[in-house]
């Protein structure tokens, strides 16, 4: 998967993807499954393949079909003051992250975060951090999994308390 070759090049993307309507169909039996989730632990969990074009508009969709008031991405922890000057300036600060290229951070995603923001408050935790070298596959999903839910009361979000998404590569 290719970066972009400059910040200013990503922040030009962003500026030009297309927040749209996906017109998402949720079938009533997962409608219902979806739902018991967030109702007794306060999670929607979104596997996806990193890089699809669709998946930030996929985060919006359901956000909005379950008024998602939390969303945790598989991002970095160390860029969280730039994606917060960004959504509180609309200017992106330079992060190595941002040029990788492994489809984790689109422009598509800030550009949904961007209008997002601009529709409430929105509780964003970005969760892959540090890790030992001698961990294994399994204890970094854990941590990452603690992190994408230690913010919360009780370790997760919980009925009643907010409705997080946390969206993450399929593999994890």
């Amino acid at each position: 998967m290719l970066g972009v070759a400059s910040l200013e090049a990503f922040q030009q993307a962003v500026a030009a993807f297309m927040v749209a309507d996906l017109g998402l169909v949720i079938e009533p039996a997962a409608r219902a499954v979806a739902a018991r989730s967030l109702e007794s632990s306060g999670l929607l969990l979104l596997g996806e393949t990193h890089g699809v074009a669709e998946n930030p508009l996929l985060i919006r969709a359901l956000a909005q079909a379950f008024g998602v008031t939390s969303l945790a991405l598989e991002w970095p922890e160390d860029l969280a003051p730039v994606i917060e000057g960004f959504l509180a300036t609309g200017t992106l600060s330079d992060h190595w992250m941002l040029r990788s290229g492994d489809g984790r951070i689109t422009a598509g995603h800030l550009a949904v975060l961007a209008g997002r923001t601009v529709a409430g408050p929105l509780d964003l935790i970005l969760f892959d951090g540090p890790i030992g070298a001698e961990w294994t596959w399994s204890q970094r999903d854990e941590a990452m999994a603690r992190r994408a839910a230690g913010r919360c009361p009780g370790g997760y979000p919980g009925a009643g308390r907010g409705r997080r998404l946390p969206h993450a590569d399929q593999s994890h």
